[in-house]
């Protein structure tokens, strides 16, 4: 049978309240052929999650509308598998009630880590894939195998351990930079929206914060460095950045720009000026500062990274993107000689055909 998670926004809602209405589910349930498992309540963001197997999602909601009247804003469907690594399997129910194995009530937000790392040769590409996914599991991160991805990515129920992990995996990978370049970010997130999504929300804003920082650094969630423990800008986290809520957006807005557009060959900075709706001036102050590089550089890496992707997966627009990715490289490095352009060409070559030059 099918299963669901849903999405319930209840401000100030309580524990009481949460397991009543989880008893009137169950009371309801087998008249719709439905069976409510288990449930998430964040008190503090006034959100709660139900993950229940039914015939569909008609059946799912039905239950919620006749026993307690609270219906989800979103409900979507899960792989069992897939959901099981990210919400955790070592966790304990209380009426419906999940609590994780220590016994403290888990509000079902998660945090993922995202490692993306460059090795100039295949053997230490191999180790420090190796090392990424060791650290993974030593602060009790559960790895997200995606395809056609190079990146690394856990999920990780503490946001105390993910960013131990990130700290950790900075510390080794620093130790060999003349053969290794690598990029973190840390997001965190609820594990529906509203947008019916299941966690992809978070993992994609983790996926983006990695592919813009600058090289050796760790980039933050503002949502992160609100839940973690650790103050995320203290002196001891070297190279670790918490952004704010505006450049949050900045940066989400400008993603989305660049991926809306990823097909069209007359892209330029102008057409990102456009819009994102502020002036070049603005728009090169804010990349610089975010990401130390100029607005091209930007706009280059962002579409390289996606034609690599692209090229793992083998899809058609890859030959349109790299053609476009590499006459901005050519616009891009103008002023350049000869010989610069060249080195900068066959860098990014490499980039995309790892071990091939």
């Amino acid at each position: 049978m099918p299963l669901y998670m849903d999405l319930h926004k209840m401000p100030n809602i309580t524990m009481d309240e949460a397991k009543k209405a989880h008893v009137a589910d169950e009371l309801l349930q087998g008249r719709y052929g439905v069976k409510y498992l288990q449930f998430w309540v964040n008190v503090e963001a006034g959100l709660l999650f139900c993950l229940v197997e039914g015939p569909d999602k008609t059946a799912v909601e039905n239950v919620h509308r006749h026993s307690h009247g609270h219906v989800a804003c979103a409900v979507v469907e899960v792989d069992p598998s897939y959901c099981s690594l990210i919400m955790g399997n070592n966790i304990r129910i209380d009426q419906g009630l999940v609590h994780r194995e220590s016994g403290i009530m888990d509000p079902g937000t998660r945090f993922i880590l995202t490692v993306s790392f460059y090795a100039k040769v295949a053997d230490q590409s191999l180790k420090t894939r190796e090392s990424i996914i060791n650290k993974f599991a030593k602060y009790n991160g559960r790895r997200i195998k995606l395809s056609g991805e190079d990146s690394q990515v856990s999920v990780f129920d503490s946001a105390d351990e993910a960013l131990k992990c990130a700290k950790d995996i900075q510390a080794e990978l620093s130790k060999n930079k003349k053969n290794t370049s690598f990029t973190i970010g840390l997001s965190a997130g609820q594990p529906v929206t509203e947008n019916n999504e299941f966690i992809e929300e978070t993992v994609r804003l983790a996926k983006r914060l990695s592919h813009i920082a600058e090289e050796g650094y760790v980039l933050v969630s503002p949502l992160f460095g609100e839940l973690c423990n650790d103050d995320v800008t203290k002196k001891g986290n070297k190279n670790v950045r918490l952004l704010t809520v505006a450049e949050e957006s900045f940066i989400t807005q400008c993603c989305e720009i660049l991926d809306e557009q990823i097909s069209n060959e007359s892209f330029s900075i102008d057409t990102l000026v456009k819009a994102a709706g502020m002036s070049r001036a603005q728009l090169y102050r804010k990349i610089q500062a975010l990401t130390g590089k100029a607005p091209n550089t930007f706009i280059r890496d962002l579409r390289l990274e996606k034609a690599r992707g692209l090229l793992k997966r083998k899809t058609g627009m890859f030959r349109r993107l790299l053609s476009k990715s590499v006459s901005v490289i050519h616009r891009t490095s103008q002023s350049a000689s000869r010989s610069g352009l060249d080195v900068c060409l066959r860098s990014w070559l490499s980039y995309l055909f790892p071990f091939t030059l």
